[in-house]
């Protein structure tokens, strides 16, 4: 929650309690899931690249021949 005497981006009005959404717009309570305020943020990318990154690859050790 973000403490502003600023409104929603999205429909303008002035709330005591708004939220910056990770589109980086200001929203209020009302406009803060992202189908409501057109949100530009892709999280299925962002999700995809944070397990791609975080991720640890288990690799059993190879068998030695005798």
């Amino acid at each position: 929650m973000l403490p502003s005497k600023r409104g929603c981006s999205n429909c303008k009005r002035k709330c005591s309690i708004l939220v910056q959404c990770k589109c980086e717009k200001i929203v209020c309570v009302a406009c803060r899931y992202p189908e409501d305020h057109a949100c530009t943020f892709d999280a299925k990318k962002d999700h995809q690249e944070k397990l791609r990154t975080t991720n640890i690859q288990c690799v059993a050790p190879k068998v030695d021949t005798i």
